[in-house]
């Protein structure tokens, strides 16, 4: 068999981590940096290495319960509803006793839903976020559009004193008409008011 990592016990792979139970005791390395696993030891390691140690009969798959009735004594103090990994010899005969059942709340597939949850709670955010920025956009751009209007009708005001009234024969001098030009100017850089904008009347 390949050398494995020395801890046998915490496999630092980067793949899924599987949880199984020695089968027989065994030694890994020599000397000084020998690590010894005695059958019925839980051990953590990667899947790779489990598929290695399982063709050699050294370990098998643990099984994930939930307790049905307390077990206290030995190396086990379990209560009813508490998961927990058990040997497959182990949770045969307790599964007969009545004592635990498989169950779905595998952790790989907690983790998994942990993670959609945890991606979909950032998701939310990202969108509130947006949401609240899009808000104050809109904000900024109703008030700016109040500020030009009421800039807009001011300047009508203005155009309305110099303008002369209809008939009345007035003449305008030459600088008051280069005024009225600039205000008319003034007036159509203003955009047209749109119809579902609030009606300023500033006259």
């Amino acid at each position: 068999m390949a050398k494995k990592n020395q801890q046998a016990s915490v496999d630092e792979a980067t793949d899924v981590i599987v949880v199984a139970f020695m089968l027989v005791d065994h030694t890994e390395g020599e000397d000084g940096d020998a690590v010894v696993l005695t059958a019925g030891q839980r051990i953590e390691v990667s899947e790779d290495t489990f598929a290695e140690m399982a063709k050699e009969k050294l370990c098998e798959r643990g099984v994930y319960v939930t307790m049905l009735t307390g077990i206290e004594g030995g190396k086990y103090s379990l209560k009813p509803h508490d998961n927990t990994w058990l040997a497959p010899s182990v949770y045969e005969a307790w599964k007969t006793a009545g004592y635990c059942e498989p169950t779905a709340d595998d952790p790989s597939v907690a983790a998994t839903l942990q993670a959609r949850a945890d991606g979909e709670r950032e998701a939310v955010a990202a969108r509130d976020a947006a949401l609240i920025r899009v808000a104050n956009l809109e904000s900024g751009l109703q008030a700016m559009g109040l500020e030009l209007a009421a800039a807009r009708e001011q300047a009508l005001k203005v155009k309305s004193m110099i303008e002369p009234e209809q008939d009345s024969g007035d003449v305008l001098g030459d600088e008051t008409v280069a005024l009225l030009g600039e205000v008319v100017a003034l007036v159509g850089m203003f955009p047209e008011p749109d119809v579902s904008d609030p009606e300023l009347n500033l006259k």
